[in-house]
């Protein structure tokens, strides 16, 4: 079954780095490249630096697992802008597993 996203909000930002579809962007504007750090949302558009770039902030996202996840799996992002089970409590949260997923596969997660 193909994973599927539902949006309960949206906003848009203006990109501070390169951004890629389906990555997670933090509060800067910038795609994610520190494990742990919080995500404002989910990119739903490539866009380059200065660019417009629609962020899923709220709902029940597909992002890319960077590692085994288990359903119910609390998750937050890695250095690649993807996520991984949560290990420490110093890293934020991301949201909780919807669905399992293999390394390099797309999961539904419901976003914190």
């Amino acid at each position: 079954m193909r994973p599927t996203y539902h949006s309960i909000l949206s906003l848009t930002v203006i990109a501070t780095s390169a951004i890629t579809a389906g990555k997670c962007v933090g509060f800067d504007g910038a795609q994610i490249n520190t494990l742990g750090d919080k995500a404002y949302g989910v990119a739903r558009n490539d866009a380059a630096i200065g660019e417009a770039v629609t962020l899923q902030v709220k709902g029940l996202a597909v992002v890319e697992a960077s590692e085994a996840i288990t359903v119910g799996a609390e998750l937050t992002v890695d250095a690649t802008a993807n996520v991984v089970a949560r290990t420490l409590d110093t890293q934020a949260v991301f949201g909780w597993a919807v669905t399992a997923a293999a390394a390099g596969d797309k999961i539904e997660a419901l976003q914190a």
